[in-house]
């Protein structure tokens, strides 16, 4: 049997801009920024994300960021 782990994705653009923009312009922690933000779709549509979603999201745009400038070397 296969397993699908984890949920769904409940980040959008939208929301990636506004979690960076409370990371790197008003210096919030992953709590406090898992705190402004909400879920805008599927069945935790409404619901704060938690700072582990938060910190993935924030992981994974910031390592897209660094290959990117990699490759344009």
């Amino acid at each position: 049997m296969n397993k699908t782990i984890g949920g769904a994705r409940v980040a959008d653009e939208a929301m990636l801009n506004m979690a960076l923009h409370l990371r790197d312009v008003e210096k919030l922690c992953l709590r406090d920024i898992a705190s402004r933000l909400v879920i805008t779709t599927g069945a935790k549509k409404g619901q704060h994300p938690s700072a582990p979603t938060v910190m993935r999201m924030l992981r994974d745009h910031d390592e897209q960021v660094a290959a990117a400038e990699l490759e344009s070397r």
